[in-house]
This record gives C-alpha cells, structure tokens and sequence, in this order.
C-alpha cells in the first residue's frame, strides 16, 4: 500500500548512545608503545543515538533524544549535530561523575579503521525522566541496540519498551553487534513486543548463524515482528513484510567514508515505513540516505542535507520527507 501524503512532522523519541568522535589519521599504525605522528585529527559527533535522532531530523521528523552525556567539553561536541538539525536534546541527561561517551578512530594511509570505544556516560543512562508524558504525541520510538547491552541504560531501555508498548506505539529497533553476539536469548524475548527489526549481516550471522537471510527474516517476522530490514552494504539490503521480500541495490556513488551509514539507512527505512510506503520506496528511501552519508566524512556530519535527497529522491516520494506545514 502506497502511503498519503503527510501532512504532519512525525514525532519520535531516539534511545541511544551519545559520543564525541575523535579521529586521528596516521601514516601506519603503530606498534605497542611506539610513536606515530598523525597527519590530521577531526572532532565530530556521533553515537548510534545521535546518528538516528540527526537523521530523522534531516527526513523531516520532531526528533527527540533520549540519553546520557558528561559534564565535560566533550559533551558539547557529541550533541553539536543534533543540535544544529534541530533534534529536541532538552531529556538529555547530564552526569557530574562519568565522561561523555567517546569513540576514537586511527585510520591509517590504507583506510583501515582501528576504534577504542569508552561507553562512559550512556550506560549510566536512568530512566527519572521516562513515563508516559515523555512519549506523549510520540508516533514512534526508535531504539538502538546498544542501549540494551548493560547498566541502567539497559534497565531504563527495557522500561521505554514496556511503556511504548503499553501506549501502543510502535518501536523501531536497530540491532548492535555485541547485543547479537552476547544477547540472543533477550532479543528473541523481545521480537513479539517490535514492529521494525534492522540489522546488517554481520549482526545477522551473530543471531542465526546456520540460517540463510531468507530463512532468518521469514523467522523473525513469525513470531510478530512487522518489517525487516537487512543492511547488505555495496550490495544494498533485503527487506521484508508480510506481503513478501524485496531486494534492491543502492544508487551508485563515490563512497569516502562509511561511518554511520547504517543508521542513515536504518532510520530511513523507519520513517518511510512509519508513513506505510510500500517496501521498495521504503528500500529506495533507505539506500538513497545511506549511500549519500558515505559520500562525506563523519557519521551524523556526513548526513546528506534534505535539498540533496530530494534532488536524488523521486518526486512522486518527495513527500516522505516533506509535509504541508
């Protein structure tokens, strides 16, 4: 079924992670305690919380960000994006003793990516401000993975499942590598309670490792779960619904920089399902943003501004990201 036309901006609540990224590009990477002098060093914001939340507010949605920073300057640089998509950051939380979340990268002349990941903050998250006023008017809330792998954010992400579920209000669901590695029994517990499961393949092998994506997808839609979408890479994704699975490749570009990618496309598929595009708009919508998030460099900096999907996007689905007010 083709969607109508929106008429309204979408609200939707984004739990997540919260980082400051700091990337540092070398020559070669060196060995244990040997010194390298790096050719250039870049500051950004990312987190699979704030990548979502950016997203959705370049795809035209009242983006709400629910999460947990430090009180220190890189704090700033971690909500800098959001903020200037203008992604709602005032239910943030804000932690006297633990540091932002900070994820650092050392690229070397190959382009090979090394990353420390220093959780900090965000699994100190707490659910003080969750109820249901906080997800009032919300059409959607949209949870990554990450925020179910430990602490009180975990506890806290649990708890904005069973109110969104309570509110009737449907929970996109972007699985994370650890949580498929380490976390397979929870996540088959909570399949009946989403209405949108998006994974890419490494994630997918993690879950299911002596299924075919077919079989996997076909099993996941059985025990409830509305829509699928498997993030395939180059090679674009395979998604699913019970009218059937559709594959499709994504648009060809000059790609420089993958980070962030997957949430670009995860959040993508989200909001056009959420407006019941059919599957292949929802695919086309959510290759289109993924693709052109890895023409530039950063995650949530690297989102393709709104006038860009447009020109890419076909006007018939203009209004997936635009609305009458």
């Amino acid at each position: 079924m083709h969607g109508m036309r929106r008429s309204h901006q979408l609200n939707i609540a984004v739990l997540g992670d919260i980082n400051a990224d700091l990337t540092v590009y070398v020559p070669s990477y060196p060995a244990e305690g040997d010194d390298s002098t790096a050719t250039g060093v870049r500051w950004a914001s990312g987190g699979t919380g704030l990548n979502a939340a950016t997203a959705l507010a370049v795809l035209g949605a009242q983006a709400r960000l629910l999460g947990r920073v430090g009180t220190d300057p890189a704090a700033q640089v971690a909500l800098h994006a959001a903020r200037k998509a203008g992604v709602d950051v005032s239910l943030v939380q804000h932690d006297p003793a633990v540091a932002t979340g900070l994820c650092s990268t050392v690229v070397s002349a190959g382009g090979q990516r090394t990353f420390f990941a220093f959780r900090g903050a965000n699994v100190c998250f707490d659910s003080s401000n969750l109820s249901p006023a906080t997800f009032a008017h919300t059409n959607m809330l949209y949870l990554s993975g990450y925020a179910l792998l430990e602490g009180p954010q975990r506890t806290a992400a649990l708890h904005a499942i069973e109110l969104a579920n309570r509110l009737d209000i449907p929970i996109a669901f972007d699985l994370a590598l650890p949580l498929a590695r380490d976390c397979g029994e929870l996540i088959n517990e909570l399949l009946p309670r989403i209405w949108l499961l998006s994974m890419n393949e490494d994630e997918q092998r993690y879950l299911a490792p002596t299924m075919q994506s077919e079989a996997l997808i076909e099993a996941v839609l059985a025990r409830g779960v509305a829509h699928v979408a498997l993030k395939q890479g180059v090679r674009g994704c395979l998604v699913a619904s019970a009218s059937g699975q559709v594959s499709l490749a994504p648009p060809n570009v000059a790609a420089i920089d993958t980070n962030g990618c997957g949430d670009a496309f995860a959040t993508a598929y989200a909001m056009a399902a959420l407006q019941h595009a059919d599957m292949h708009t929802c695919a086309t919508l959510a290759n289109l943003m993924g693709a052109l998030t890895a023409t530039r460099p950063g995650a949530a900096e690297g989102l393709p501004p709104r006038h860009e999907l447009l020109a890419w996007l076909d006007p018939a689905h203009h209004w997936l990201i635009t609305s009458d007010e």
